[in-house]
C-alpha cells in the first residue's frame, strides 16, 4: 500500500520512482501487476463509486482500493475475502473512522462488477 501511495503522490507510473531494494519477490509482483493494470483498476473503482469522484477520496484509502483490488483480480494465491480484510485492517491503521466501511463499499461493488461473490 505505502508503494503504491509513494507513487500516487508523485504522480508517477514507474517503479524506478521509489525504492524497491527491500522488497519480497511477492511484493514485487504485486506492484508490476498493479502498475501494468492501473487503467483497469482504477476504471473499476470509478464505476463503484456513488457520488464520489476519484479526486475526492484520500490517497490513503485510494492506495488501499488499489491494492486490495490488485490482489483480488491479478494474484491468484490471495482469496479475495482475505484481501478486503487486509484492506480494512490497513484502513482502521492509516485512515480516518469511516473508511473500513467505505472500503469495504467499494471493494464490495467492485466484486460484483468483475463477477466475484
Amino acid at each position: 500500500m505505502t508503494l503504491i501511495y509513494q507513487l500516487d503522490i508523485k504522480d508517477s507510473e514507474n517503479r524506478s520512482d521509489i525504492d524497491v531494494s527491500d522488497l519480497s519477490e511477492y511484493q514485487l509482483y504485486v506492484l508490476d501487476q498493479y502498475l501494468k493494470n492501473k487503467e483497469i483498476i482504477d476504471k473499476k473503482i470509478e464505476n463503484a463509486l456513488e457520488g464520489w469522484k476519484m479526486s475526492s477520496i484520500a490517497r490513503v484509502e485510494l492506495a488501499i482500493l488499489r491494492l486490495s483490488l490488485c490482489e483480488i483480480i491479478y494474484v491468484d494465491d490471495v482469496p479475495y475475502k482475505v484481501a478486503i480484510n487486509e484492506a480494512i485492517e490497513i484502513a482502521k491503521l492509516y485512515a480516518d473512522e469511516k473508511a473500513p466501511s467505505f472500503i469495504n463499499g467499494v471493494i464490495k461493488k467492485c466484486l460484483n462488477d468483475i463477477d466475484i461473490k
